[in-house]
């Protein structure tokens, strides 16, 4: 059950043991089942009581040298921390279930709208740290690096461009386009996060 103030304006909802909950009269309680109710209501998870904001608190330091060091980016947001690599976008939520949090991962094949992460599915994997899901994704993009989904295939009958010919110029020109758009695109996103980051930390 989550909790939340009648009075209150402020939309937030918390946990049982939660000393701000606690303060307010009985009669001006009122609450959810679950989680998702309450973000249905509108509302949003106590930071105090969320366990990914805790957790995002926690491993501040370590969350910014793997970014460094992965061209990564971790943010904290009211309901997920949310996690872009080069190649992959994550998302830890509240499982619902006291401190337990959960990973998900965006679709990759198909478009799914449905589940309480639209567009991402769960992982079947369970850690209680950050940074321990940090270590499966870094195993999960190397083993994607290694083995892609959309493996690249050259069309029959049709040898790859020697160099120095015209083909080979334009597919040469195609592809550092396409690299430079990738990059860009990435590193708008990291400034984007760190910013959202910046702020988080502000309002803490």
């Amino acid at each position: 059950m989550y909790y939340y103030s009648k009075r209150s304006r402020s939309k937030i909802v918390h946990q049982s043991t939660c000393q701000h909950i606690q303060n307010v009269s009985v009669e001006d309680v009122g609450s959810f089942e679950n989680l998702e109710d309450a973000y249905a209501a509108g509302y949003r998870l106590c930071r105090h009581c969320s366990p990914i904001a805790k957790l995002y608190r926690k491993e501040s330091d370590v969350l910014q040298g793997y970014c460094q060091s992965h061209a990564a980016s971790v943010f904290f947001k009211d309901r997920f921390i949310g996690i872009s690599t080069p190649i992959s976008d994550w998302r830890i939520i509240p499982s619902g279930k006291g401190n337990e949090v959960v990973l998900y991962h965006k679709n990759t094949l198909g478009d799914k709208k449905t589940g309480p992460v639209p567009g991402y599915h769960l992982q079947w994997v369970s850690q209680n740290t950050i940074s321990g899901y940090l270590e499966y994704i870094s195993d999960h993009d190397l083993y994607r690096n290694m083995h892609p989904l959309y493996p690249v295939q050259s069309k029959k009958n049709s040898p790859p461009p020697m160099k120095g010919t015209k083909r080979y110029r334009k597919e040469q020109k195609r592809a550092a386009k396409k690299a430079r758009r990738q990059s860009i695109a990435h590193v708008l996103t990291l400034i984007e996060n760190l910013d959202t980051q910046a702020r988080v930390a502000r309002s803490m």
